[in-house]
């Protein structure tokens, strides 16, 4: 029996407000589906539209975080004035932003326009050190400038607000190990801060969870240094015995052309948009899809996805 049935997680609301991405190369990406617009007229979220759905929304689901993601948030042109007004209306709710840092100038914007900075949230993703982590994002000076963006929330004292998500090539584990060093050393970042993943889950077949996740086990107990801080749960046995979705619930999304998701890694059929009304019917809605996408999971890289990314390992 699988006891990992998902569950609708209406306290949190994933908002995407682009699709475009200045890292659009990066090996291992999994939004392969959003590059389909790189040539086309490319949609963007309507913050008119958003705010007075958000306030029917917020009232009905009681949201407890905003998380933005893209595509790349900082190619989003009123990614300030979202913050802005997010933080004005909704100044309890902390707002997480998934970013690449390629534009150190667009996080200040960001940052000066958060109301309260302090609930602001920035996972920069950086794929190990230097030359490593170029080649990954397939882009000279990425950690660069990555490293300048870091520097912006420092100067501003939001450190404890920074987290890094960083992914290696199997054999590459030493760039990785490098990188925490380097960013404890520079920035007071702990490795707590730290998601990480091996590239190769974006390229899983059926029959190869299993050893990936005793692969990212073992990488756990070496590279967080306080093991006994650890809190690895009881997930990873659960999932060696064929568990598929991982997350136990499903976030929903709002993409860039107002339609609302309810997860927001399965692109599947919208339950709904920004422009309905009726908030009560589309809440029914968002539970009832949630129930049905354990079946649309691809081969439990929803697993991997909530094994690496949701603390579970730290």
């Amino acid at each position: 029996m699988n006891t990992l049935l998902p569950v609708m997680n209406l306290a949190e609301l994933t908002l995407i407000p682009t699709y475009v991405c200045t890292s659009a190369n990066c090996i291992g990406c999994y939004k392969k589906t959003f590059k389909e617009y790189e040539d086309t007229c490319v949609p963007s979220l309507n913050i008119n539209d958003l705010m007075p759905f958000l306030r029917r929304y917020t009232l009905s689901a009681c949201v407890h975080s905003f998380g933005i993601t893209g595509g790349e948030f900082t190619e989003y042109a009123e990614c300030g004035k979202l913050i802005a007004a997010l933080s004005n209306e909704f100044p309890v709710i902390p707002i997480e932003i998934v970013t690449n840092g390629q534009d150190h100038l667009k996080i200040m914007e960001i940052v000066e326009s958060a109301r309260i900075k302090e609930n602001l949230t920035m996972r920069i993703s950086i794929d190990g050190y230097g030359e490593s982590c170029d080649k990954l994002r397939r882009k000279e000076g990425y950690f660069e400038e990555a490293i300048r963006s870091i520097e912006v929330m420092a100067d501003y004292g939001l450190i404890p607000g920074v987290r890094i998500n960083c992914r290696y090539y199997p054999g590459e584990e030493g760039s990785v190990f490098r990188l925490r060093d380097y960013l404890g050393q520079k920035f007071g970042i702990s490795e707590k801060a730290f998601s990480v993943s091996s590239v190769t889950y974006k390229l899983l077949t059926p029959g190869k969870t299993q050893s990936y996740l005793i692969a990212i086990h073992k990488f756990a107990s070496k590279f967080w240094k306080r093991t006994a801080d650890i809190n690895l749960p009881n997930t990873p046995s659960l999932l060696l015995k064929g568990a598929r979705c991982g997350s136990s619930s499903c976030v929903p999304a709002v993409h860039p052309d107002g339609t609302i998701h309810a997860c927001d890694t399965l692109n599947g059929t919208p339950v709904g948009n920004i422009k309905d009304h009726d908030t009560d019917a589309l809440i029914n809605r968002l539970v009832k899809v949630g129930k049905l996408n354990l079946d649309q999971c691809d081969f439990g890289k929803c697993v991997l996805k909530h094994y690496e990314h949701v603390n579970t390992l730290v």
